[in-house]
């Protein structure tokens, strides 16, 4: 709930709260600097003021300010309005640390009592069922009440047409409902936890059936439309994630704890050591982590974090191979620069943990638990962190060329698994970026990582994605077209549209770089841009999740379905556990995708060839053919036309897989086609092109003594 100076007052809790902060008005914002502190259980609060503006300047000089305070790292930065959320589990430590415990607790059991007085309205026609041709008619005539003849005619052609080719009606066999669109930054809500075209749902841990039927009512209630988000966790403990789209509910982790039993002292340090190995075998490890697979080395994550509850929603963590070197011991690298690796590593043999720091870096058992939930949102399918350099990318280049950017990286990705994926292949690059000359630190920096995952099949098979993407770093950051040995090899291998997909990346690289210089003619030192960078890191999304487990671990279990799991926003600005004055980035699977459905109308989810159609109400037929489009796509895979599609679709470089492609394609083909002045009125801004091969696969399939009749008739109908 909202919560005022005033409700603070009454329960006594304002009075010790700075004074800057009781003096706030208007629109101005209390700033303070802290971090946590996890014995004490709350914060460590090193300085605050006011400010007008929430800008870049709140990260001025930050390795000055942690000098003077004679910290050992950079404190973070958070800020409060005049309003705050109750749910917001930094404003609930941050009175803790100012009041009496129990004073907090009666406050907080207070604004769960009111919040839970929010009455849920399910409105009980929220999903339609779709068993006749009438069924669908009538529920379309809701969504797209003036389109609704095209919208028939179209249906009708090709519901008979999967009737005498693929022995099924589109209605009851494959459209099975039409629901409200529920959309999100991150995407559009799914039905029945099938494949969207925009993402995929994930509730993959062991539920208990309690868990299941609350994740139940509150899919009902979301699809309402009428239920706020917030208001369904108070009521269900689920929670969807306005970033991905995917359901979340959280588990208490203040009994997890550290194992010692495998841990040995080692410089300095505590060094796990599993029960066959030795530390002369674990200490190459700690370095090259990378080796671990082909070392025989067994050390897994259950050996050394022990929690009550996890391992048994995901058995998979159990066996998760961990590398652990932490300690009180600081140790530097050759430039001075004190090491503190602490990463989850995804790949197909489901990934591995590494932590090789020091007590800079905060508590061991958060930043585990923090990497452990990469690895669950890796399995779920969340929206995942990053790495810095892609959050300066995403940040300085915009969501428009972000998109036409990873168009390219993605189509990259399937030449390199095509024709670069044999170990001749890995030994030729190798070869060739062994000795290509570095222009560059960061040249240095790609192609040295480059050299490591090249260095057996087995590291190079399991990173592809991963090569491809540093490949094009690299090759971006060289900016070398014309006399580069490495695009002229992958030119000879790939072909000649190597050229046009680099340009796109180099483009999109340059203005990313360009955002450093920015910043540093606006006056940050490069300590300064690098805690911007990292604040724009943790704020793709997965990054964000995984801090904010790692920050409220100690939460009593009895408020864990309370506080936001990881934000809201009160009053157009973040809040949560973690607070930035960078916009918060919607990123889907790291580098995979990035998803804008500002524009979405509709969306057809899928599932073993069941489909369920989502729509806002909208008065042109465009959203429903658009949707239909994707069903025969797949219609058409199932006649055999795949290939031909495909061929016709790596022709474009724009477009991000096929069956959007051919969407596109199947629009202008009605558009050229079909005889109805509503539809062509309503395609009269499409403007994409017919592809004759695409035509000609449509006139085949449209070919049928009973469609053509039929079309022949409406069309007479119609002229009439």
């Amino acid at each position: 709930m909202k919560v005022t100076k005033q409700d603070l007052i009454n329960f006594g809790l304002f009075d010790n709260l700075p004074t800057p902060l009781k003096e706030l008005d208007g629109n101005d914002s209390f700033v303070f600097y802290y971090d946590v502190d996890e014995v004490g259980l709350k914060l460590n609060v090193y300085e605050y003021n006011n400010v007008k503006v929430v800008n870049f300047s709140l990260y001025r000089d930050m390795r000055d300010r942690s000098i003077r305070l004679r910290l050992d790292r950079p404190p973070q930065v958070g800020f409060f309005t005049t309003t705050f959320e109750s749910r917001d589990g930094l404003f609930f430590q941050f009175l803790r640390t100012y009041n009496d415990e129990a004073k907090v607790y009666e406050f907080i059991d207070y604004t769960i009592a009111q919040d839970e007085l929010v009455m849920l309205n399910v409105a009980t026609d929220s999903i339609n069922e779709i068993y006749t041709s009438n069924d669908f008619r009538r529920i379309m005539s809701y969504f797209s009440e003036l389109s609704i003849q095209p919208v028939m005619m179209i249906y009708d052609m090709v519901n008979n047409i999967f009737k005498s080719k693929l022995s099924k009606s589109l209605y009851g066999n494959s459209i099975i409902k039409v629901v409200n669109l529920v959309k999100f930054d991150g995407g559009v809500l799914p039905e029945i936890a099938g494949r969207l075209r925009y993402m995929v749902i994930g509730e993959n841990a062991n539920l208990n059936e309690q868990q299941k039927e609350k994740l139940k009512e509150a899919k009902i209630l979301i699809r309402t439309l009428e239920v706020s988000n917030e208001d369904i966790y108070i009521n269900t403990g689920w929670y969807l994630n306005p970033k991905d789209g995917k359901w979340r509910t959280n588990i208490a982790d203040n009994k997890a704890e550290i194992s010692d039993v495998s841990l040995y002292d080692f410089n300095g340090r505590k060094l796990y050591v599993p029960s066959d190995s030795t530390i002369e075998n674990v200490t190459p490890l700690i370095y090259q982590p990378t080796k671990l697979y082909g070392a025989n080395y067994n050390g897994i994550i259950s050996d050394v974090v022990k929690h009550p509850t996890l391992f048994d929603y995901y058995p998979f963590l159990l066996n998760l191979p961990l590398i652990y070197f932490y300690g009180k011991k600081v140790i530097f690298n050759q430039n001075g620069q004190p090491v503190e690796d602490f990463y989850f590593s995804a790949n197909d043999r489901g990934g591995y943990i590494l932590i090789n720091g020091s007590h800079l870096a905060g508590d061991s058992l958060s930043i585990l638990l923090h990497e452990m939930q990469h690895s669950i949102q890796k399995k779920e399918g969340f929206a995942t962190g990053g790495n810095q350099f892609f959050a300066q990318f995403v940040i300085s280049i915009g969501s428009g060329s972000v998109r036409k950017v990873f168009a390219c990286i993605n189509k990259m990705e399937r030449y390199f698994r095509d024709y670069l994926f044999s170990d001749e292949s890995r030994l030729e690059l190798t070869d060739i970026i062994k000795y290509t000359l570095t222009k560059s630190e960061d040249a240095r920096s790609y192609r040295n990582a480059l050299l490591q995952f090249l260095s057996n099949y087995t590291e190079y098979s399991n990173n592809y994605k991963t090569i491809n993407f540093y490949l094009i770093l690299f090759i971006a950051e060289q900016d070398d077209f014309t006399t580069s040995d490495l695009v002229s090899y992958l030119s000879g291998k790939i072909g000649n549209i190597v050229y046009e997909l680099f340009d796109n990346v180099t483009e999109g690289y340059n203005s990313a770089k360009g955002y450093m210089q920015q910043l540093l003619k606006e006056g940050l030192r490069d300590e300064d841009i690098k805690t911007v960078l990292f604040k724009g890191y943790e704020n793709l999304y997965g990054e964000l999740e995984s801090r904010s487990v790692q920050e409220s671990r100690f939460l009593p279990s009895e408020y864990k379905n309370y506080f936001y799991l990881v934000g809201s926003r009160v009053d157009e600005r973040a809040v949560g556990w973690e607070h930035s004055p960078i916009e918060q980035i919607t990123v889907i699977d790291g580098i995979e995708e990035i998803i804008n459905c500002d524009e979405i109308k509709a969306a057809v989810e899928d599932k073993d060839g069941k489909y369920v159609l989502h729509f806002l109400r909208d008065q042109s037929c465009v959203p429903f053919l658009h949707e239909l489009g994707h069903i025969v796509y797949d219609g058409l895979v199932d006649l055999g036309y795949k290939d031909e599609i495909e061929e016709e679709y790596e022709k474009d470089i724009f477009s991000n897989n096929a069956d959007e492609f051919f969407v596109l394609k199947f629009l202008a083909y009605l558009k050229a086609n079909v005889d109805d002045d509503k539809l062509r009125e309503d395609l009269s801004s499409f403007f994409n092109s017919e592809n004759a091969n695409i035509s000609k696969i449509l006139d085949e399939f449209f070919t049928d003594v009973e469609v053509s009749n039929r079309l022949k008739f409406l069309q007479t109908i119609l002229s009439l």
